[in-house]
């Protein structure tokens, strides 16, 4: 419960008002339930409301961790756009410090709030750390090693070894990232390939409990 009430807090949520909505969406299936009950309809109706609440329960829950993936992507991407800034400020001599300064003005509310940070620590840290915590709040691996490097252009001197290592893991970086929306691409048209078959199942299924509840109906008759 706490790992969902953080990913719903960072998505800028209000997490009672969320579990008001899912407790809404209970009420209404157990209210469907005791009036299934109150008609006094087949057995199976039973089966088909509690299938819907266990399934309604679990988009809803999930669509938290999906939406805050996909917003842990946004920041990677941002990121990728924003040093794809950065070097050509460092191809034209521009400290890190500065360059990191001049991204601001590219940058979202959230971005700022964290390059902020990582500058108001490089000034009481001339440590990596700054660039390693800085790091931490992005997916990609590779932004740590990218985020090194830019370390060592401040404490080693910029040159172009240097340069070329941080292009070399920029590229790297923005492959990667490249490769993971094909890959999602592929696996949301997989998913939409699936959901014919999905729904035909359940057809099936109600299909079934239907008419083996009729056929017991009649037995009880004859």
């Amino acid at each position: 419960m706490n790992k969902l009430r953080r990913i719903i807090e960072e998505q800028g949520l209000s997490f009672s008002k969320e579990m008001f909505k899912l407790a809404l969406i209970n009420v209404f299936f157990i209210a469907l339930g005791v009036l299934v009950f109150c008609l006094k309809l087949e057995k199976y109706y039973y089966i088909v409301v509690v299938v819907f609440l266990l399934l309604a329960n679990y988009f809803f829950i999930s669509s938290y961790s999906s939406r805050y993936q996909q917003m842990i992507y946004q920041h990677d991407d941002e990121l990728i756009a924003l040093f794809s800034y950065f070097k050509v400020f460092i191809s034209n001599h521009i400290p890190v410090y500065s360059a990191f300064t001049n991204l601001l003005a590219y940058s979202s509310d959230w971005m700022k709030e964290k390059i902020n940070l990582l500058l108001k620590e490089i000034d009481n840290d001339k440590t990596v750390q700054p660039f390693i915590r800085f790091s931490k709040n992005f997916q990609n691996l590779v932004f740590e090693s990218l985020c090194i490097s830019l370390y060592q252009m401040i404490d080693e001197g910029e040159s172009l070894e240097k340069s070329n290592e941080f292009t070399f893991l920029f590229n790297e970086v923005n492959e990667s990232n490249i490769r993971r929306k094909m890959e999602k691409k592929k696996r949301s048209l997989d998913i939409l390939a699936s959901f014919p078959l999905f729904g035909s199942g359940i057809i099936t299924v109600t299909l079934t409990i239907s008419i083996v509840s009729s056929i017991g109906g009649m037995i009880n008759v004859f």
